[in-house]
């Protein structure tokens, strides 16, 4: 055989098994899981966490080989999901596709959750996705600057999807940056929120980029700002909090694939190479960038550092603004 002529990764494998022919036959660790691997998505189907779940299942069908299924839920809490991913053990037979919230926000804020944040480990993160500083039309105002201003005078009243989000936290570090009197009002959901701006029937909220999309281009809010580092191709005329001067009022939401602890770091580590293969095929990438997902792949310790920095930051802001659930 000419090893030369062989694929690099396949020359590598041949000549691996030639070294090692004449040596004793080890069991091989489980590279992935015995049966089908289900990835469960808790958010609403137009959510950009279940459009790449359902997405990533294929891609990791042909990364992996393995029969993969997505499963998506639409829980009211967006939270029964969780649960099960958490208490489904070692086996690696469920992941949750879900955003940062879920371990980086929720086990600040909520009194209860049903599953134990401690129990799931990132294993990948997709991508990234900013929010939206929106105003009703008639009351936008030009530049964030001038919002500020006028909410140190005046209390404006802002609704996010919850206590919960990363719209709260962006808006708690906007007015711990800048001492504006933004008023949260709560609303029920991040679609309600819209409504509620376009209404007229709150000054503003801080909502996810998806959300907003539809009723800005209809003219119905008008987006002020976007809380990412880059301004977003779907809304390239938006500037970001950093051009306004705000740059540490910055919040982005994580599209975060989460696995069981307990899985085995055999399994845990084939997984994550499937999917940070799956996550740079070309379809997950144009689909990605059609919802506003910036890509940003990270796996095994990458994505642990990045999801426990994100943590940790709103700990301390959930902590300094007395943000919790009654």
């Amino acid at each position: 055989m000419d090893h030369a002529s062989l694929p690099p990764l396949r020359r590598r494998l041949v000549l691996g098994g030639l070294a090692v022919f004449a040596g004793p036959v080890l069991p091989a660790p489980p590279t992935w899981p015995a049966g089908p691997v289900r990835l469960v998505c808790d958010e609403a189907t137009a959510h950009p966490a279940a459009i790449l779940a359902s997405r990533l299942a294929a891609a990791l069908r042909q990364t992996s080989s393995h029969p993969v299924e997505p499963v998506l839920r639409a829980s009211s809490d967006g939270m029964a999901g969780a649960g099960e991913v958490a208490r489904s053990g070692s086996s690696g037979g469920m992941l949750l596709v879900a955003p940062d919230a879920v371990i980086t926000i929720r086990p600040h804020v909520l009194r209860k959750l049903p599953y134990d944040p401690s129990s799931l480990r990132p294993l990948a993160v997709l991508g990234a996705s900013p929010l939206v500083l929106a105003m009703p039309p008639a009351r936008a105002f030009a530049k964030l600057a001038d919002l500020v201003g006028t909410a140190r005078i005046r209390a404006l009243s802002f609704g996010t999807e919850g206590i919960d989000s990363s719209g709260q936290m962006a808006l708690a570090k906007l007015r711990r940056a800048t001492g504006a009197r933004l008023l949260h009002t709560p609303v029920p959901s991040a679609r309600e929120t819209v409504q509620a701006i376009a209404r007229g029937d709150i000054d503003g909220g801080i909502v996810p980029l998806h959300e907003a999309i539809p009723a800005a281009r209809a003219g119905e809010i008008k987006a002020v700002a976007v809380t990412g580092p880059h301004r977003s191709v779907l809304l390239p005329g938006v500037p970001t909090f950093a051009e306004e001067g705000l740059g540490q009022a910055m919040v982005e939401t994580l599209i975060v694939v989460l696995a069981p602890a307990a899985t085995p770091l055999a399994l845990a580590t084939a997984m994550q190479a499937a999917l940070v293969e799956a996550a740079h095929l070309s379809p997950m990438r144009t689909l990605a960038a059609a919802l506003g997902v910036e890509p940003e792949v990270l796996a095994g310790i990458d994505a642990v550092r990045r999801v426990a920095t994100l943590r940790e930051r709103y700990g301390e802001i959930a902590q300094a603004v007395g943000l919790r659930a009654s």
